[in-house]
């Protein structure tokens, strides 16, 4: 074979293996240098933005079936103020005060977030709200008393009988509970629930109602505390407190179990009032019981009346379908501006700060809002001082 022609043939065969040896380096160098995260699975990564916070809500205070109640609108308490009982629930609702509010000429209404229902009236006493409570002295006292006419009969039997009377003028849309006490406590229905909950006042439950209350008997005693104790523990709207007596059962050291101690009926309203419900009281045809049933009004921002032997309950007007919503307000603002002068008096000036804004803010054509815009020009000054 001539030099010349296998020459040209090993430089053909090099240029080939350089070809092909500088394209795997092509290959290869590209590999490497691929940038990270192509393809269809991209790495994961982390994006961060700053954010302004959102502001705090404004804080209310009290634990206040305010609308809601509820039972409505609720204030928060501080952590040694959170209920003692174990498994109770302590989010505070259904109170009352954190729920939004209509504003004073938008239309907006409390009870019509609350259903159809507008109050109820026991013994002539009108509440506000939705959900109630009713405690009724069963003592034997309640035996005394007998009616103008053999029909009416004695007070225990007039009792029940507006006590019946009360829950039957409740819609549907409302709720009621019943305890009853004397030395004991007896629930609706022999209810042994460890939360007992409100009923719907349906006309199948006012029936029960109705069968439950013909089987009381009066029995020794007077002792509500147990009884204020579960009622409060439900956050009513609004308690109704009826006794015809003095108390006596802490001087006789009863229900000291279900009492964690022996403490007094304002102890144990202080110490279970959480929301901050109103207790509205009826001294029944003995005044023996008016001081204390007047100072547990007061201090609750509940209304009192002492019903005299033989007077005619004042009823609702039938045609009447409920309160309009200025006699809403001014009832509303009238119970919270008295719920804030209670807690300012116990040195909790922060939280009826708060009570005192809210009047402000919600009922500003009241005549409370006037004396509550008083009190935040005096207790702001002394806010700023304590947040320099």
């Amino acid at each position: 074979m001539p030099i010349g022609r296998s020459s040209a043939r090993a430089a053909r065969r090099s240029l080939l293996l350089s070809l092909l040896l500088h394209s795997v380096a092509v290959v290869v160098l590209a590999l490497l240098l691929q940038p990270a995260g192509t393809g269809p699975n991209r790495p994961l990564a982390i994006e961060a933005s700053m954010v302004d916070p959102l502001p705090e809500p404004e804080t209310l205070v009290v634990s206040e079936s305010l609308i809601p109640p509820s039972a409505g609108e609720l204030l928060s308490v501080d952590e040694d103020d959170r209920p003692s009982m174990a498994g109770q629930p302590t989010d505070f609702v259904s109170s009352e005060l954190e729920r939004p509010t209509g504003r004073a000429g938008t239309g907006s209404s409390e009870t019509s977030r609350r259903g159809s229902g507008t109050g109820a009236s026991f013994f002539g006493t009108v509440a506000y709200g939705d959900r109630f409570v009713y405690l009724v002295d069963i003592s034997t006292s309640m035996d005394r008393g007998q009616g103008l006419s053999p029909g009416e009969g004695n007070r225990f039997a007039r009792a029940m009988e507006e006590l019946q009377s009360s829950i039957d003028r409740l819609s549907p849309a409302q709720s009621f509970y019943v305890i009853l006490f004397n030395g004991e406590t007896r629930r609706m229905f022999d209810d042994t629930a460890i939360f007992p909950k409100h009923l719907p006042a349906t006309p199948e439950n006012k029936r029960r109602l109705s069968d439950w209350l013909a089987t009381i008997r009066t029995g020794e005693w007077t002792d509500p505390r147990a009884a204020l104790k579960l009622g409060l523990t439900m956050r009513p709207s609004a308690l109704f407190l009826l006794s015809d007596g003095e108390f006596n059962g802490q001087q006789q050291g009863l229900n000291g179990g279900l009492l964690n101690g022996n403490p007094s009926v304002s102890e144990v309203i202080e110490r279970h009032n959480r929301v901050g419900t109103p207790i509205h009281t009826v001294a029944y045809e003995d005044k023996s019981s008016c001081r204390q049933m007047e100072q547990i009004a007061r201090s609750t921002g509940g209304e009192y009346q002492f019903v005299a032997p033989h007077a005619s309950v004042a009823r609702p007007d039938p045609h009447r379908k409920g309160l309009d919503q200025e006699d809403l307000s001014n009832n509303r603002a009238r119970y919270l501006l008295s719920r804030a002068d209670v807690l300012e008096s116990h040195g909790r000036w922060k939280q009826a700060l708060a009570i005192y804004r809210r009047i402000e803010r919600d009922f500003p054509q009241t005549t409370q809002a006037e004396a509550a815009a008083a009190k935040v020009r005096g207790l702001s000054s002394r806010e700023l001082s304590s947040n320099p």
